[in-house]
């Protein structure tokens, strides 16, 4: 996640994606924004951004599993059905 401003963007950083994901359509990659900002309207915006959850800090280590081990499993259900 990259701050612009007052705004969320996601960030694709070439040497932290693998290369076979570099190339799969941003629909099909997968994000959790992570962040200080805890309001609704955050999550929203986080949302907008493209990222499919947002977790407000501090998080604690079974929750952060939780989200991640969702979209996991939403990214396999994704894949399977296409």
């Amino acid at each position: 996640m990259q701050p612009t401003g007052n705004r969320l963007a996601r960030k694709s950083d070439s040497r932290s994606v693998p290369a076979a994901e570099r190339r799969a359509p941003m629909r099909l990659r997968r994000a959790i924004a992570l962040t200080a900002l805890a309001r609704p309207e955050d999550r929203m915006q986080s949302l907008a951004a493209g990222f499919q959850m947002h977790v407000a800090k501090p998080v604690e280590l079974a929750e952060l599993i939780m989200v991640i081990a969702t979209l996991i499993r939403d990214q396999q259900q994704d894949a399977t059905m296409n």
